[in-house]
């Protein structure tokens, strides 16, 4: 566990002592370890709930209204992100709640979406106490100390959700001069001039995002869907193979990018797209579907190159992933 110092337990118990908790976690072995974090740290035992499915979670969420909620990523036909979304519509400063996901080893997508949504944090099991407090002490400390660069951003953010989009905008270009690579203000710069009509601006925003770090997610993810959407789709298969190669698969550009290998006949692309999508969970049936009309037209080119074991070997995946859909 991370050695804190006695002025920072200090400054973390007082943070949280006023604070509700809510728990919805499935697990009988990582549950009680939560709820003892918590306490041990400065969380009241009567402000400390369990929620044991995800319509009792909402229940709870709009009764207490938690600050601090440690959810499940999948909870049935929901996850636990529409949680997250409901905590967000009680609290306009953001830097005044916190959400934790638990999810299972190696979940790559979830991983991938969890970063992207802005969820605070991300425990992977198997869950040790170490993990629990490494990740919850990260999540508390920026909380209780932001940077001015931190809470410009938070200030813009809460514009730009209540539809004030130029007046965020001027806090996401102040919080640019605050840091020595603002690559997240530029993207939240990008999604303020798109947000106003401007697509050539928020395109600068985000090539300038990526001169600062080159590996920036939303950067990357956000100029990826601009040139998709201007159809540059050029230079959108080079950024979505970029974000394939160097990051966790997001279903959520898998589609695009399937459609823009066919559309460059780069079938060989194709096959590794399986691969990863055999990797996903929970199963996305819309990305499937995707999927196997591109195994198809791949099988298809290579029938057409005289390579029919390939071929066949195509169309049977094509056929198991759509579920036997012909």
């Amino acid at each position: 566990m991370a050695k804190l110092s006695k002025e920072q337990l200090q400054q973390i118990a007082k943070y949280l002592e006023p604070r509700k908790a809510l728990i919805l976690d499935p697990s009988s072995s990582s549950r009680p370890a939560i709820r003892k974090l918590m306490n041990t740290l400065g969380i009241k035992i009567t402000n400390l709930d369990m929620a044991e499915s995800f319509n009792d979670a909402v229940q709870k969420i709009e009764a207490m209204k938690p600050e601090i909620i440690w959810s499940e990523y999948n909870l049935d036909d929901k996850t636990g992100l529409d949680l997250f979304h409901l905590q967000r519509k009680h609290f306009q400063n953001r830097l005044a709640h916190s959400f934790i996901l638990i999810s299972e080893k190696n979940s790559l997508a979830i991983a991938a979406n969890s970063a992207e949504q802005d969820a605070d944090g991300l425990v992977l099991r198997p869950i040790t106490m170490d993990s629990l407090h490494t990740q919850f002490i990260e999540v508390i400390l920026g909380k209780i100390a932001p940077t001015d660069y931190a809470k410009l951003l938070d200030d813009g953010k809460k514009l730009f959700d209540e539809n004030k989009f130029t007046e965020a905008l001027n806090f996401f270009k102040e919080a640019k001069t605050l840091d020595k690579t603002p690559s997240l203000a530029c993207y939240f710069e990008a999604l303020a001039h798109k947000a106003l009509k401007s697509r050539s601006n928020a395109e600068k925003a985000l090539v300038e995002g990526l001169k600062h770090n080159s590996q920036h997610y939303k950067c990357l993810a956000g100029l990826y869907d601009l040139r998709f959407e201007n159809k540059d789709y050029e230079s959108a298969y080079k950024l979505g193979m970029k974000l394939f190669a160097d990051f966790p698969a997001n279903p959520k550009y898998m589609p695009n990018l399937v459609w823009l290998s066919i559309y460059h006949k780069k079938f060989d692309d194709i096959m590794g797209f399986y691969e990863v999508f055999s990797t996903i969970e929970p199963f996305d049936q819309y990305l499937a579907n995707y999927l196997s009309a591109a195994l198809f037209v791949c099988g298809k080119h290579l029938l057409q190159n005289q390579n029919a074991t390939e071929a066949l070997n195509s169309f049977k995946k094509a056929d198991l992933i759509s579920k036997s859909k012909p």
